[in-house]
């Protein structure tokens, strides 16, 4: 692999081998000088030796240091530093998912404030849980090689049907209409030595009372006595 001398930055390589039997190499790619401008960029390969640079970026922003932790169809992982972009001037350990290891989810904190943390590895040791190492930096420069489990329950997909039920009368009245509600997995969040769990998601329905409106908002909207939901 080659790259051009107008680029500033390049390294901290990371190869993993997909679910299709190709190679990918994630790397750290700095088109431009200046604070946090490293980008994350990929290359693909059929035979792991003669790569091709895929379009986009994977992370822009100043993320470093990505370790792949689960490549699966539709399931991938990843563990990452930034270059010290967060207001604490430390670098920092983030998570993210993706569906295609090409486009991911924003990357989510796993360090708390105070706490620098770079360059992680890890592997899956049971579904859900990875054992990972990283450097944890100190005063003076001097570095520190820990070990944390991080622990990734995803959000699952719950998808629910309303039944309308007719109703027979001289006089126009509403209807309830089917719809179908799908709650989408959130972003997860994850901390280190910690288990992720969804956030439960508020929607906001209308019941109707003759010529009244009500709107309603909850984890699990019902309207009131008398009224029907629209």
């Amino acid at each position: 692999m080659k790259m051009p001398v107008t680029v500033k930055a390049w390294g901290v390589p990371d190869p993993v081998l997909l679910p299709d039997g190709k190679v990918r190499i994630y790397i750290v790619e700095s088109p431009v000088e200046g604070r946090c401008t490293e980008k994350i960029a990929s290359y693909i390969s059929n035979d792991g030796i003669t790569f091709t640079k895929e379009s986009g970026w994977r992370f822009e922003n100043g993320y470093v240091d990505t370790e792949i932790l689960r490549a699966k169809t539709g399931d991938y992982v990843m563990i990452m530093s930034d270059i010290a972009c967060t207001s604490s001037n430390r670098q920092m350990l983030f998570v993210s998912t993706s569906a295609d290891g090409l486009t991911w989810a924003t990357p989510q904190m796993l360090t708390g404030p105070g706490v620098e943390g770079l360059d992680p590895t890890g592997y899956e040791v049971s579904p859900g849980t990875f054992r990972i190492y990283y450097a944890q930096g100190g005063p003076n420069q001097t570095y520190v090689l820990k070990r944390g489990t991080l622990k990734y329950t995803p959000a699952p997909v719950v998808t629910t049907t309303s039944t309308p039920t007719p109703v027979a009368t001289a006089t126009p009245t509403p209807t309830p209409t089917p719809s179908e509600t799908t709650a989408p997995t959130p972003t997860p969040s994850a901390t280190v030595v910690a288990t992720v769990k969804p956030t439960a998601k508020k929607t906001t329905i209308t019941c109707v009372k003759g010529k009244t409106i009500k709107k309603v908002t909850g984890v699990n909207p019902k309207c009131p006595a008398g009224y029907k939901k629209k």
